[in-house]
């Protein structure tokens, strides 16, 4: 298979692999409307979102949560006309991103007795998720991370296998009030970080709070003492 991509494009593209039948067949209706949005704003160098990653054709295939400590909700979609795109949910804070982690007895995978049988049931995961994010999506910063055609040097429309031009560059956008804002462009093969590093170090900034706040209920039961050297 030849992925030449960004690590978290690399991973978040392959943990949607299972149903990669689905993802990369669109309609001939959906894949001419994809065109020509994409066409309109191929001259601004992709600064406004060429389309709106939220709408529901895009989700075909559900949530998925890519093999990061800790994970986070995303789904994938590729389209010869339009290039590849990934779109996660990345806690607001230290406490909201840590209930993805695998190890925290209070989180997402503690409601299941076998993890590893869990996490191989995408429709299990896709309902639970599903089921977390529409009562709670306040809690989350929405994140679209684009490749253009543009930056494919090939795609193989039956296999889903790509390889991505040496310049390839990997689009950045955040979802608030309503719309897609442009965060950054970067070189892809220049990526350095990877799941919640890259976006906490790199896209959010200080957006997240990532120190966890201490229950009330511990309040004033905490003593500081210091030592004279």
């Amino acid at each position: 298979m030849r992925h030449l991509v960004s690590a978290l494009c690399f991973f978040v593209f392959l943990s949607c692999k299972n149903n990669k039948a689905d993802i990369d067949k669109t309609d001939n209706k959906d894949q001419e409307s994809s065109k020509n949005k994409i066409s309109k704003k191929a001259g601004d160098d992709f600064k406004s979102a060429p389309i709106d990653f939220l709408e529901e054709k895009y989700k075909r295939n559900g949530y998925s949560l890519p093999d990061y400590s800790p994970t986070f909700p995303t789904y994938s979609f590729s389209d010869k006309q339009l290039g590849i795109f990934s779109v996660s949910y990345i806690g607001k804070s230290e406490l909201i991103q840590n209930y993805w982690n695998v190890s925290n007895l209070k989180g997402f995978f503690s409601q299941f007795q076998d993890i590893n049988q869990a996490s191989g049931n995408s429709k299990l995961i896709n309902d639970k998720v599903s089921q977390i994010l529409k009562h709670k999506t306040n809690d989350y910063f929405i994140i679209a991370d684009f490749l253009p055609k543009e930056s494919i040097k090939y795609f193989d429309d039956g296999s889903g296998d790509f390889e991505l031009k040496k310049d390839a560059h990997t689009y950045f956008y955040i979802y608030e009030n309503d719309k897609w804002v442009f965060i950054k462009k970067l070189l892809t093969n220049k990526i350095d970080k990877e799941g919640i590093s890259l976006y906490n170090d790199l896209l959010l900034n200080d957006k997240v709070k990532l120190t966890t706040p201490i229950s009330e209920k511990f309040l004033g039961q905490f003593e500081v003492g210091t030592k004279a050297n």
